[in-house]
Protein backbone atom coordinates (compact mmCIF):
# COMPACT_ATOMS: atom_id res chain seq x y z
CA UNK A 1 0.00 0.00 0.00
CA UNK A 2 2.85 2.40 0.73
CA UNK A 3 4.21 2.74 -2.85
CA UNK A 4 1.06 4.40 -4.20
CA UNK A 5 1.44 7.79 -2.48
CA UNK A 6 5.14 7.86 -3.35
CA UNK A 7 4.41 7.27 -7.05
CA UNK A 8 1.69 9.90 -6.91
CA UNK A 9 4.10 12.36 -5.31
CA UNK A 10 6.78 11.65 -7.91
CA UNK A 11 4.24 12.11 -10.70
CA UNK A 12 3.02 15.40 -9.23
CA UNK A 13 6.57 16.67 -8.85
CA UNK A 14 7.31 15.74 -12.46
CA UNK A 15 4.26 17.64 -13.73
CA UNK A 16 5.24 20.65 -11.62
CA UNK A 17 8.80 20.55 -12.92
CA UNK A 18 7.60 20.41 -16.51
CA UNK A 19 5.23 23.33 -15.91
CA UNK A 20 7.99 25.40 -14.35
CA UNK A 21 10.31 24.56 -17.21
CA UNK A 22 7.68 25.60 -19.73
CA UNK A 23 7.08 28.83 -17.85
CA UNK A 24 10.79 29.55 -17.73
CA UNK A 25 11.16 28.87 -21.44
CA UNK A 26 8.24 31.17 -22.20
CA UNK A 27 9.69 33.92 -20.03
CA UNK A 28 13.05 33.59 -21.75
CA UNK A 29 11.43 33.70 -25.20
CA UNK A 30 9.28 36.80 -24.57
CA UNK A 31 12.11 39.33 -24.50
CA UNK A 32 12.61 42.75 -26.09
CA UNK A 33 14.48 42.37 -29.35
CA UNK A 34 16.05 44.45 -32.07
CA UNK A 35 14.84 42.49 -35.06
CA UNK A 36 16.96 41.89 -38.14
CA UNK A 37 16.17 39.49 -40.97
CA UNK A 38 13.25 37.05 -40.88
CA UNK A 39 11.94 35.31 -37.76
CA UNK A 40 9.29 32.58 -37.86
CA UNK A 41 7.22 31.14 -35.04
CA UNK A 42 8.69 33.29 -32.26
CA UNK A 43 7.14 34.93 -29.20
CA UNK A 44 8.76 38.23 -28.28
CA UNK A 45 7.88 41.26 -26.20
CA UNK A 46 8.74 44.66 -27.72
CA UNK A 47 10.28 44.80 -31.20
CA UNK A 48 12.43 47.58 -32.60
CA UNK A 49 13.74 47.80 -36.13
CA UNK A 50 16.93 49.84 -36.31
CA UNK A 51 17.44 52.72 -38.70
CA UNK A 52 17.98 51.26 -42.16
CA UNK A 53 17.24 47.74 -40.92
CA UNK A 54 14.84 45.09 -42.16
CA UNK A 55 12.60 42.78 -40.12
CA UNK A 56 9.96 40.24 -41.08
CA UNK A 57 7.94 38.37 -38.46
CA UNK A 58 6.02 35.38 -39.73
CA UNK A 59 3.55 33.24 -37.75
CA UNK A 60 4.71 34.98 -34.59
CA UNK A 61 3.42 36.85 -31.54
CA UNK A 62 4.51 40.20 -30.14
CA UNK A 63 3.22 40.67 -26.61
CA UNK A 64 4.21 44.35 -26.60
CA UNK A 65 4.63 46.87 -29.43
CA UNK A 66 6.62 47.34 -32.63
CA UNK A 67 8.66 50.43 -33.49
CA UNK A 68 10.26 50.90 -36.91
CA UNK A 69 12.91 53.63 -37.18
CA UNK A 70 14.04 55.78 -40.09
CA UNK A 71 14.54 54.10 -43.48
CA UNK A 72 13.64 50.68 -42.03
CA UNK A 73 11.42 47.91 -43.37
CA UNK A 74 8.98 46.00 -41.17
CA UNK A 75 6.58 43.24 -42.19
CA UNK A 76 4.20 41.19 -40.04
CA UNK A 77 2.75 38.17 -41.84
CA UNK A 78 0.14 36.14 -39.96
CA UNK A 79 1.46 37.67 -36.75
CA UNK A 80 -0.31 39.02 -33.67
CA UNK A 81 0.77 42.25 -31.97
CA UNK A 82 -0.76 43.05 -28.57
CA UNK A 83 0.30 46.71 -28.57
CA UNK A 84 0.88 49.28 -31.33
CA UNK A 85 2.76 49.13 -34.61
CA UNK A 86 4.51 52.47 -35.13
CA UNK A 87 6.70 53.64 -37.98
CA UNK A 88 8.45 57.02 -38.04
CA UNK A 89 10.38 58.04 -41.17
CA UNK A 90 10.49 54.34 -42.10
CA UNK A 91 10.67 53.02 -45.62
CA UNK A 92 7.89 50.42 -45.31
CA UNK A 93 5.25 49.18 -42.87
CA UNK A 94 3.65 46.01 -44.22
CA UNK A 95 0.94 44.01 -42.42
CA UNK A 96 -0.72 41.09 -44.15
CA UNK A 97 -1.80 37.41 -44.19
CA UNK A 98 -4.33 37.73 -41.40
CA UNK A 99 -2.17 39.65 -38.94
CA UNK A 100 -3.84 41.14 -35.86
CA UNK A 101 -2.97 44.36 -34.04
CA UNK A 102 -4.71 44.88 -30.72
CA UNK A 103 -3.52 48.49 -30.48
CA UNK A 104 -3.03 51.14 -33.17
CA UNK A 105 -1.18 51.26 -36.47
CA UNK A 106 0.53 54.65 -36.74
CA UNK A 107 2.75 55.77 -39.60
CA UNK A 108 4.40 59.19 -39.81
CA UNK A 109 6.45 60.20 -42.84
CA UNK A 110 6.67 56.56 -43.95
CA UNK A 111 7.26 56.03 -47.66
CA UNK A 112 5.05 52.94 -48.06
CA UNK A 113 2.23 51.62 -45.89
CA UNK A 114 0.53 48.34 -46.82
CA UNK A 115 -2.26 46.89 -44.68
CA UNK A 116 -3.74 43.77 -46.32
CA UNK A 117 -6.19 41.30 -44.74
CA UNK A 118 -5.37 42.55 -41.25
CA UNK A 119 -7.54 43.08 -38.18
CA UNK A 120 -6.82 46.23 -36.15
CA UNK A 121 -8.62 46.75 -32.86
CA UNK A 122 -8.05 50.52 -32.49
CA UNK A 123 -6.99 52.97 -35.23
CA UNK A 124 -5.04 53.16 -38.45
CA UNK A 125 -3.50 56.63 -38.64
CA UNK A 126 -1.21 57.58 -41.53
CA UNK A 127 0.23 61.07 -41.99
CA UNK A 128 2.76 62.46 -44.48
CA UNK A 129 3.32 59.16 -46.31
CA UNK A 130 5.48 59.97 -49.31
CA UNK A 131 4.83 57.24 -51.89
CA UNK A 132 2.12 54.60 -51.38
CA UNK A 133 -0.75 53.85 -49.03
CA UNK A 134 -2.73 50.66 -49.65
CA UNK A 135 -5.35 49.49 -47.14
CA UNK A 136 -7.22 46.45 -48.43
CA UNK A 137 -9.62 43.79 -47.14
CA UNK A 138 -8.96 44.76 -43.52
CA UNK A 139 -11.16 45.28 -40.46
CA UNK A 140 -10.96 48.06 -37.90
CA UNK A 141 -12.95 47.00 -34.89
CA UNK A 142 -13.25 49.96 -32.50
CA UNK A 143 -11.38 52.87 -34.07
CA UNK A 144 -11.16 54.47 -37.49
CA UNK A 145 -8.96 55.01 -40.53
CA UNK A 146 -7.26 58.35 -41.09
CA UNK A 147 -4.98 59.22 -44.04
CA UNK A 148 -3.79 62.82 -44.12
CA UNK A 149 -1.28 64.95 -46.06
CA UNK A 150 0.09 61.93 -47.92
CA UNK A 151 1.12 61.11 -51.49
CA UNK A 152 1.25 59.83 -54.28
CA UNK A 153 -0.72 56.62 -54.71
CA UNK A 154 -3.52 56.04 -52.19
CA UNK A 155 -5.95 53.14 -52.38
CA UNK A 156 -8.36 52.36 -49.55
CA UNK A 157 -10.38 49.52 -51.02
CA UNK A 158 -10.72 48.97 -54.77
CA UNK A 159 -12.48 45.62 -55.27
CA UNK A 160 -13.69 46.25 -58.84
CA UNK A 161 -10.59 47.62 -60.49
CA UNK A 162 -7.51 46.65 -58.56
CA UNK A 163 -8.20 43.48 -56.60
CA UNK A 164 -7.93 45.40 -53.34
CA UNK A 165 -10.88 44.29 -51.20
CA UNK A 166 -12.99 46.84 -49.36
CA UNK A 167 -12.48 47.43 -45.67
CA UNK A 168 -14.87 47.24 -42.72
CA UNK A 169 -14.80 50.06 -40.16
CA UNK A 170 -17.17 48.62 -37.60
CA UNK A 171 -17.62 51.50 -35.15
CA UNK A 172 -15.45 54.40 -36.23
CA UNK A 173 -14.96 56.84 -39.09
CA UNK A 174 -12.76 57.20 -42.15
CA UNK A 175 -11.12 60.55 -42.92
CA UNK A 176 -9.07 61.12 -46.09
CA UNK A 177 -7.84 64.70 -45.88
CA UNK A 178 -5.45 67.06 -47.68
CA UNK A 179 -3.56 64.43 -49.62
CA UNK A 180 -1.74 65.14 -52.91
CA UNK A 181 -1.78 62.33 -55.47
CA UNK A 182 -0.37 62.06 -58.99
CA UNK A 183 -1.04 58.32 -59.48
CA UNK A 184 -4.50 57.69 -57.99
CA UNK A 185 -6.77 58.25 -55.03
CA UNK A 186 -9.36 55.49 -54.70
CA UNK A 187 -11.78 54.91 -51.82
CA UNK A 188 -14.07 52.08 -52.82
CA UNK A 189 -16.11 49.19 -51.45
CA UNK A 190 -15.75 50.12 -47.79
CA UNK A 191 -18.43 49.45 -45.18
CA UNK A 192 -19.29 51.68 -42.21
CA UNK A 193 -22.10 50.23 -40.08
CA UNK A 194 -22.02 53.13 -37.60
CA UNK A 195 -19.45 55.70 -38.73
CA UNK A 196 -18.82 58.62 -41.09
CA UNK A 197 -16.81 59.04 -44.29
CA UNK A 198 -15.10 62.37 -44.95
CA UNK A 199 -13.06 63.01 -48.11
CA UNK A 200 -11.87 66.60 -48.18
CA UNK A 201 -9.17 68.92 -49.50
CA UNK A 202 -7.40 66.34 -51.67
CA UNK A 203 -5.38 67.77 -54.55
CA UNK A 204 -2.98 66.65 -57.26
CA UNK A 205 -3.19 65.65 -60.91
CA UNK A 206 -4.52 62.10 -60.48
CA UNK A 207 -8.10 60.94 -60.72
CA UNK A 208 -9.96 60.71 -57.42
CA UNK A 209 -12.70 58.12 -57.04
CA UNK A 210 -15.11 57.57 -54.15
CA UNK A 211 -17.30 54.65 -55.12
CA UNK A 212 -19.48 51.94 -53.65
CA UNK A 213 -18.99 52.84 -50.01
CA UNK A 214 -21.92 51.96 -47.76
CA UNK A 215 -22.87 53.71 -44.54
CA UNK A 216 -23.14 54.67 -41.99
CA UNK A 217 -24.17 57.97 -40.46
CA UNK A 218 -22.80 60.70 -42.70
CA UNK A 219 -20.82 61.02 -45.92
CA UNK A 220 -19.17 64.25 -47.01
CA UNK A 221 -16.88 65.02 -49.97
CA UNK A 222 -15.77 68.61 -50.44
CA UNK A 223 -13.02 70.80 -51.87
CA UNK A 224 -11.33 67.97 -53.78
CA UNK A 225 -9.38 69.34 -56.74
CA UNK A 226 -8.86 67.85 -60.18
CA UNK A 227 -10.73 64.89 -61.63
CA UNK A 228 -13.18 63.74 -58.97
CA UNK A 229 -15.90 61.11 -59.33
CA UNK A 230 -18.33 59.84 -56.71
CA UNK A 231 -20.89 57.12 -57.52
CA UNK A 232 -22.99 54.44 -55.85
CA UNK A 233 -22.29 55.45 -52.26
CA UNK A 234 -25.40 54.09 -50.59
CA UNK A 235 -27.32 53.75 -47.34
CA UNK A 236 -25.92 56.88 -45.71
CA UNK A 237 -28.30 58.61 -43.32
CA UNK A 238 -27.14 62.13 -44.21
CA UNK A 239 -24.69 64.01 -46.41
CA UNK A 240 -23.53 64.02 -49.98
CA UNK A 241 -20.40 63.13 -51.92
CA UNK A 242 -19.66 65.39 -54.87
CA UNK A 243 -22.79 65.76 -56.95
CA UNK A 244 -24.04 62.34 -55.99
CA UNK A 245 -26.18 61.76 -52.96
CA UNK A 246 -25.35 58.76 -50.73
Amino acid sequence: MAPRPILGLVSSMLVLALALAAGTASAVTAQDIQCSGELTGVTVRNVTVASGGSCTLRNSEVTGSVSAAAASYFRAAHTQVTGDVVGTDAQTLFLDEGSKVQGNVRAGRVAQVFVFSTRVRKNIKIAHATDQVFICASTVERGGIEVTRSARNIVIGDPKRGGCGGNSVRRGDMSVLRNTTDVQLVISGNHFPKGNLLVSGNTGTSSKIVQGNSGGRRIACRANAGSFRAVNNRRWKTGACGRHRG
